[in-house]
């Protein structure tokens, strides 16, 4: 239990500086520890806690083993490997952009604004 001076000295951090572990633990359930173990185990490993629930009463708490293992950069590594293999980011292709991509687009002659065409569409009801 965190002793008063502690709790006090946890709020003045800035919120750059609170790492998940300086964080209350996430509470869940049974079922949805068990649902989402991956998920959970993952936060874990960022140096989070999970504190499960059964039936309102705690009854254990997932913490990583000695502190955070890992540093922020193989972290963030890790994250994205993750992240390319569940296919939600894509790898960039190497080199500069194309240059289409920094001009403007074409204008059409006697165009509305977005803005305004947002405006008269609400006042038309659709």
């Amino acid at each position: 239990m965190y002793m008063k001076s502690q709790l006090s000295q946890l709020k003045t951090l800035p919120k750059t500086q609170r790492t998940p572990k300086t964080q209350k633990p996430k509470k869940t359930k049974i079922g949805e520890a068990k649902n989402n173990l991956s998920r959970y185990i993952q936060y874990v490993r960022r140096g989070g806690r999970v504190r499960i629930y059964d039936r309102d009463t705690p009854v254990a708490d997932i913490v990583p083993i000695g502190g955070l293992s890992v540093e922020l950069e193989e972290d963030e590594a890790g994250l994205l490997a993750s992240m390319l293999r569940r296919g939600v980011v894509r790898k960039g292709k190497h080199g500069p952009l194309p240059k289409e991509l920094w001009r403007p687009g074409p204008r059409l002659a006697g165009a509305i604004s977005l803005s305004q065409a947002i405006v008269s569409e609400r006042r038309q009801g659709r």
